[in-house]
């Protein structure tokens, strides 16, 4: 049986996804565009919507920041008129992330904010925890040091309690960014080190990890060390900062 024309245009999505995951990008864009495509012509905006997340999201990972956002400012123009809350949340967090890296700190924050807001109107845990990692990054540029610990250690939890590899893995990345603005260059170093051959990172994010270790000169640690687990109890306990959860000779 021919396969539903909706059906087909969102299992061209989801190769694509697949195909990025494996470092495929040639052929996930080829898919992804396909995809955005057979949408547009089905006029399925919901459809439309949540491809051009993820073509930018592949953009993003292609180095090609100008395109992603391109796309995903047409997304969310789609989903604020159309009312698609769920994809409206990815999209503000996507664009969170750019305004950061361009160093526009006030529409990062905003953009992250009104993410928190969706993502926790949805229940969507997963956004919740990437949007707490972004303000936390965002602080770090302010100098904001407290702010960070405490955007950090309400992801961290998120991240832990519900089990989520990818986001625990990201974790550890933006707790060597706290670790080496307050000064701790090595156990940053190290975190890294760790975080270097999890395989919850994808393929392009691990290969940036080994080219980070490769110029600070680092070495693989000898045996790992439980983090997260450790930011966890110390966030709730409330009792200490998250820069005490790991010292310079622990990693």
């Amino acid at each position: 049986t021919e396969q539903n024309p909706h059906n087909k245009a969102a299992t061209l999505d989801n190769l694509a996804l697949v195909e990025k995951r494996l470092g495929h990008y040639d052929e996930a864009l080829r898919l992804s565009l396909e995809s955005l495509a057979q949408h547009r012509l089905l006029g399925d905006s919901a459809g439309v919507a949540l491809c051009l997340n993820n073509l930018g999201a592949l953009y993003k990972q292609m180095q090609d920041w100008d395109s992603a956002v391109v796309h995903w400012r047409e997304g969310l123009a789609i989903s604020e008129r159309d009312g698609l809350v769920q994809t409206r949340g990815y999209l503000l967090t996507n664009l969170a992330e750019a305004a950061l890296r361009d160093g526009n700190l006030d529409m990062a924050w905003r953009d992250a904010e009104r993410g928190l807001e969706v993502a926790q109107a949805t229940g969507n845990v997963g956004v919740r925890a990437w949007l707490q990692y972004l303000r936390a990054r965002v602080a770090l540029r302010r100098g904001d040091t407290p702010a960070a610990r405490e955007a950090l250690a309400q992801g961290v939890e998120v991240a832990v309690t519900h089990g989520m590899a990818s986001l625990k893995a990201y974790g550890l990345l933006v707790f060597a960014e706290l670790l080496e603005a307050q000064g701790r260059a090595m156990a940053a170093r190290r975190l890294l080190a760790f975080a270097a051959d999890n395989a919850a990172f994808n393929v392009a994010d691990r290969d940036e990890l080994h080219r980070v270790r490769g110029a600070q000169g680092g070495k693989r640690p000898d045996r790992p060390v439980p983090v997260l687990a450790r930011l966890v109890r110390i966030h709730r306990r409330g009792r200490q900062h998250l820069a005490g959860a790991v010292d310079d000779g622990g990693l």
